[in-house]
């Protein structure tokens, strides 16, 4: 079976106007890359990660991070060491997981959901670099990963609070 960027009448970044490419359609596009069971736990997904960050122009290394791994409470602290920073005067950017009933909810700016229109935006063109690859490998989650860390770099966000995708021994 095709890679997950591979989709059925995809028209790229040319023609259809702005309705066509816009927040719902993103949604859509982005469930298009769940894939059921343990999928993209391989090994090369890191690699992958840092390339397509790259490729976007994202420097991982200039982004003041917070990382919260653990069993429990990873999103009640990362939600608490959000707001302090945020309260100190700080641009924060907040990555965590799961969404309860939108996908905005995964990446805040200053404690903010997005604009739909600036999420699509930003979707979009990560979608167009990313997924434009055909040799990527990214499923769902490490796709939001990588457009967290576009968003935040965008943003110009000071620090990036990241709440890991797993909790426990395979967390870290």
């Amino acid at each position: 079976h095709g890679h997950p960027g591979a989709m059925a009448g995809q028209s790229g970044a040319e023609g259809g106007g702005k309705e066509a490419r816009g927040f719902d359609e993103a949604v859509q596009r982005l469930s298009s890359l769940i894939v059921l069971g343990r999928a993209g736990q391989g090994t090369t997904v890191l690699p992958e990660v840092l390339r397509h960050c790259a490729a976007l122009g994202v420097d991982l290394g200039a982004l003041n991070a917070i990382h919260i791994a653990g069993t429990k409470g990873k999103g009640s602290t990362s939600a608490f060491t959000e707001r302090v920073l945020r309260q100190a005067g700080l641009r924060t950017g907040l990555f965590t997981s799961p969404h309860l009933i939108d996908i905005r909810e995964r990446v805040r700016i200053n404690g903010k959901l997005l604009p739909k229109e600036t999420f699509a935006k930003y979707f979009w063109e990560v979608h167009d670099t990313v997924l434009s690859d055909p040799a990527t490998e990214i499923h769902y989650f490490h796709f939001v990963t990588i457009l967290g860390f576009y968003i935040f770099s965008r943003e110009n966000v000071q620090v990036a609070i990241v709440e890991v995708g797993l909790g426990g021994r395979r967390g870290a």
